[in-house]
């Protein structure tokens, strides 16, 4: 057991940082940046004061070196300020963590107390039509949220 918990720490290391580099490199393509975001309201700014502002932000550095800033500042939970109210991310995150964690226990709780009921239930009368239903009904809705993310898709590219 105890081997089996180092080899998956072992695995989490990995895991983290490419999902990191993954984060850093995706938000690096998306078109204009956080310079662009913030002047695009003011049409009188001048490309110097563009300039001073991603000097400020460390923009104007290699890319490797922007990326292990954002590390360090991502291992030290420093989000940052805000573009819109210019307060730090992480008070707003944390504003809004007490709502996010009661809404997920919430479903969490009502999840186990309808499935282990019901999977108790379809196991000692198995092959009974009520466990038919219940099989039925999961892979129905497995189902249906591929079919939504689907016709979704479809209606992206027909009205885009």
């Amino acid at each position: 057991m105890k081997s089996f918990l180092l080899k998956r720490l072992g695995h989490l290391i990995p895991t983290l940082f490419g999902i990191c580099v993954l984060s850093f490199f995706l938000m690096q393509l998306a078109p204009g940046g956080p310079v662009d975001q913030m002047t695009d309201l003011n049409p009188n700014i001048t490309a110097e004061a563009k300039a001073r502002i991603r000097h400020e932000m460390g923009l104007d550095k290699p890319i490797t070196t922007q990326f292990l800033i954002w590390m360090g500042k991502m291992a030290t939970f420093d989000f940052g300020i805000s573009f819109t109210d210019k307060r730090p991310v992480i008070g707003k995150i944390s504003e809004r963590l007490p709502a996010t964690l009661l809404l997920n226990i919430t479903s969490l709780a009502l999840i186990f107390l309808l499935a282990i009921p019901i999977g108790f239930w379809s196991a000692v009368r198995w092959n009974s039509w009520f466990d038919k239903a219940m099989t039925v009904l999961s892979i129905s809705a497995f189902r249906f949220r591929r079919m939504r993310w689907a016709w979704d898709s479809w209606l992206f590219l027909v009205c885009s």
